[in-house]
């Protein structure tokens, strides 16, 4: 592939990763506070590194899912692009026939390369960009919220009677 395509396909891959990575922290972020939270309002002795743990856990696997879900193969950056920079379909007519070695498909190679060279990479989007911007608001926003929550008091023990009554 070509240096245009490769400066596209760095980008999308880049924001991809970046977008798992807050996805996964945000999701860990979550869950602490509504672990913090429950034991607030249960009047439990809060465990943060329990929390902690659980968190990290499901930060691991938010992250992996994310990435699953979000990072971009060769034919969907070709796809993105063609869309984005509205070329037809140049780009994956280029990334097909990158192996074919006739003169007509070396000219169409060349050609696609110059424009994506040439393109700006800011007019190639990533997915759901504001979503990724709200995510962790969210997050923040659901762990100031159980901070402010105030703490439940354990129940009171029961008065002890004293049972001196004799007849």
């Amino acid at each position: 592939m070509g240096k245009g395509f490769s400066k596209f396909k760095r980008k999308l891959r880049v924001g991809a990763v970046l977008r798992a990575v807050i996805f996964g922290l945000s999701l860990g972020l979550v869950i602490v506070s509504v672990m913090w939270l429950i034991a607030k309002l249960s009047a439990e002795e809060p465990d943060f590194i329990g929390y902690s743990l659980y968190g990290g856990i499901a930060a691991a696997a938010g992250l992996l899912a994310m990435l699953l879900i979000l990072l971009p193969t060769k034919k969907r950056i070709a796809r993105r692009v063609d869309q984005h920079l509205r070329l037809g379909e140049k780009t994956q007519t280029m990334l097909a026939f990158r192996k074919d070695v006739s003169p007509m498909a070396a000219l169409q190679r060349e050609d696609t390369d110059r424009i994506l060279r040439e393109a700006p990479k800011r007019r190639v989007k990533g997915v759901c960009t504001w979503l990724f911007i709200l995510i962790p608001v969210v997050a923040a926003l659901t762990l100031t919220g159980t901070a402010l929550v105030p703490t439940k008091e354990p129940p009171a023990p029961p008065p002890v009677v004293e049972n001196n009554f004799t007849i």
